[in-house]
């Protein structure tokens, strides 16, 4: 989602850079969006075929906005081999604004999800803090991903890749409902092996990279092990009496 000035002659001309690149970027945002169908459909978007109970209003807010994410990353990996490269620059900008808006939402949503089981004292609730802080997590490497992206957005083959390594920071919500929709993922019943599977999944990501340019780009082995030192870091601290009591506390 570059963000800048436009260029008329770039209008008129493909992207640089080798088809396999483009490929690569258009493929794995179309996976995001499969992903993130398949795993929320019975909750969200299919959720009155599922038979289930509509989400809350705020929820539903936060479920549209990060479908519009999603969409997004789609529509803009599909004008960068179209030519229409002014087009990707101009709907970058409003990008940036728009990714801005989602790290408060996402943590709000994540918080209310939170607050719920803590009012409750159910047998999820502390299964649901750690979820919490891994959340504000993921949020935070969004947004720092998402700001990068945008200073290096006349760097191609950086800007790119920290729009990968943004939404990979936002893919472990997907993980988490894949395993309650998909008979076979059933086996993943913790935190630590969800996030497991998210990271197999994004090593693979880059791995693919990795083997298409005979080389592991240098945004992807910082930013990749950043992303998940963060994140298991996240889930550490948030298993943590002190953490649980803390935000019982809070929230109740």
């Amino acid at each position: 989602m570059n963000v800048g000035e436009s260029n008329p002659a770039a209008e008129r001309e493909p992207w640089p850079g080798k088809r396999t690149e483009r490929l690569y970027f258009t493929a794995f945002s179309l996976a995001v969006v499969l992903l993130t169908f398949v795993a929320f459909a019975p909750s969200f978007f299919l959720h009155g075929m599922y038979r289930r109970p509509a989400p809350p209003p705020f929820i539903v807010v936060h479920g549209a906005m990060m479908t519009g994410w999603v969409v997004l990353l789609v529509i803009q990996a599909l004008l960068v081999p179209t030519g229409r490269l002014s087009w990707h620059i101009r709907l970058g900008i409003y990008g940036l604004y728009y990714a801005a808006l989602l790290v408060p939402v996402g943590c709000v949503a994540v918080t209310i999800s939170a607050a719920r089981e803590v009012h409750g004292h159910t047998d999820f609730m502390l299964s649901e803090l750690n979820v919490l802080g891994i959340s504000y997590a993921q949020m935070l490497l969004f947004g720092a991903w998402i700001w990068a992206a945008g200073a290096y957005r006349h760097r191609p083959d950086v800007h790119k890749r920290l729009i990968v390594l943004a939404t990979l920071s936002l893919l472990p919500n997907a993980v988490v409902r894949l395993t309650l929709n998909v008979p076979f993922l059933d086996f993943l019943q913790t935190n630590l092996s969800i996030l497991n599977a998210w990271a197999v999944f994004s090593l693979a990501v880059l791995a693919v990279d990795a083997l298409r340019t005979r080389r592991l780009h240098p945004v992807f082995a910082f930013g990749g092990l950043a992303t998940a030192t963060a994140l298991y870091a996240a889930w550490f601290i948030s298993r943590t009496n002190a953490w649980d009591q803390f935000w019982i506390r809070s929230l109740t």
